[in-house]
Parts: C-alpha cells; structure tokens; sequence
C-alpha cells in the first residue's frame, strides 16, 4: 500500500486557499490563474452553445432562401458531352454539354456538368436561379447544422488556447522570478570555490 495520498488529497494540498507556510506567493498566484481559466473554460460552453445556434439558426434560413429561389426543368443534351478540363491525378474530368431547357414557355440553353452516362437527345435535371441561368442543386438543410457545429467549436478552441496561453506565459514569468531568487540565494549561501 502507498503512502502517497490519493490524487483529490494532492489537489486539494495544492489550492491556493491552502494554509500550508512552504508554499510561495508565485504558487498561490499560479494556482489562482488555472482555477480561474477553469471557471472561464466552463462558462464558454454555453457561450459556444448559442453562438453555434445562432450562426446554424443564419445558415438555415440562408439555405431556405437560396433553396426556394431555385427551379428544376428537364433539359435536353444537344451535343456529345466532352471533358471539362479539371481533373487530376486522383480525380476525373467533369464532362460538360451543351442543353437546352424550356421553362414558363421561355427557352434557354447553356453548357452545364452532366453525369458521364449523358448522350445527345437525353434529359436530364437542371437547377435555374432566379435570373434563369444554371445553378447549383439545393443544399439539404442538414448543412446547416455543420455551420452551427463549426462555430461552436471554433469559439471553444479559440478560447482554451487563449487561456493556455496566458496560463504558460504566467508560468514562464513566474518561474523566472523563482529561478532568480534560488541563483540569488544559493549565492549567498555558498562560499566561492578555493575558499
């Protein structure tokens, strides 16, 4: 059996509301500190909570209002679908085609990515924005939620890494001065080689 105490006795040894005479002023102030970004750390959860809420609550009716100002119409491919220009090592080119659409009586036509199994005379789904010119497809509302879920963390990890760095700074000044005052005392206690 250990005659160490149990990790919460340790703790609770080092608060620095402790009475005990051996612990400096620069403990008390450190102990002080990390309590204090501790309670700060805590009080950011909610903080984070509402932001991320509020920036998914933005991103949702962003979404919505995009979402509504877009149509889908059924487009013909005229022409052989040919290859973009944008691939990679370890991605294939996306195939575009001229396709023609008509909408509320108005025709349109434009060249958009079609889907590699497209051949001239086939339909296929085409998103029109308000002005009545190729979109992008609707997002679902569930992108929103990575929005909220984003902001969230963000807030929480831009303030633990604040408090850390106060923290560690606070430490390195103060073991500083504590380095200082041993140098000074051992000088004045030790007695100057030869002597």
């Amino acid at each position: 059996m250990s005659r160490n105490p149990i990790l919460p006795v340790r703790m609770w040894r080092l608060a620095p509301w402790n009475s005990n005479p051996l612990m400096r002023s620069s403990d008390r102030i450190e102990g002080t500190l990390r309590l204090l970004v501790i309670v700060i750390m805590l009080a950011m959860v909610p903080v984070a909570g509402a932001f991320g809420t509020a920036r998914y609550t933005g991103a949702l009716e962003q979404i919505r209002s995009e979402n509504a100002a877009k149509t889908q119409v059924s487009a013909t491919v005229l022409d052989k679908p040919v290859a973009a220009g944008n691939s990679g090592p370890y991605r294939a080119a996306d195939l575009e085609a001229p396709v023609r659409w008509t909408r509320d009586g108005d025709s349109g036509q434009a060249t958009v990515t079609v889907p590699d199994t497209a051949a001239i005379g086939s339909t296929l789904p085409v998103w029109l924005g308000r002005d009545g010119k190729p979109t992008t497809a609707p997002r679902p509302p569930a992108a929103a939620v990575s929005s909220g879920i984003g902001a969230a963390v963000a807030i929480l990890l831009l303030s633990s890494l604040c408090g850390l760095a106060v923290v560690c700074s606070v430490d390195l000044a103060l073991g500083a001065r504590r380095h200082a005052q041993w140098d000074s005392e051992w000088r004045g206690i030790s007695r100057p080689i030869g002597t």
